[in-house]
Parts: C-alpha cells; structure tokens; sequence
C-alpha cells in the first residue's frame, strides 16, 4: 500500500509539468524479491524531463 502510494507521488513529480524546484531529492525505496529500488529525483532530473518534452514538442 504505501509502495504504491510513493509511486502515485513519484509519477505525480515526473510526469506534471510544473516550474516548481525540488530543493530536496525526492526517494524512495521498492521491495521486490529482497531486491531494493532506489529511485531519486532531483531538480536536474525534472530539468532535463523538461528539456526532452521541450524538444518532442
């Protein structure tokens, strides 16, 4: 339940198209086969997200 709720978040973060900075990094951890996840997402993460919807425009 809260691993699907961090991945709502996460997907809210990169897919939005807001100006908003993330100071923080943003991360969290998925448990999948004792196997661990760590996805992080930083401020030059959403720049470049930006950047490559920019230019498939």
């Amino acid at each position: 339940m809260e691993w699907q709720l961090m991945k709502a978040l996460y997907h809210f973060i990169i897919l939005s198209d807001h100006s908003a900075t993330y100071s923080t990094s943003f991360c969290f951890m998925e448990k999948t086969n004792n196997r661990r996840h760590t996805v992080i997402v930083t401020e030059d993460t959403l720049q470049m997200r930006k950047k490559t919807e920019m230019e498939n425009r």
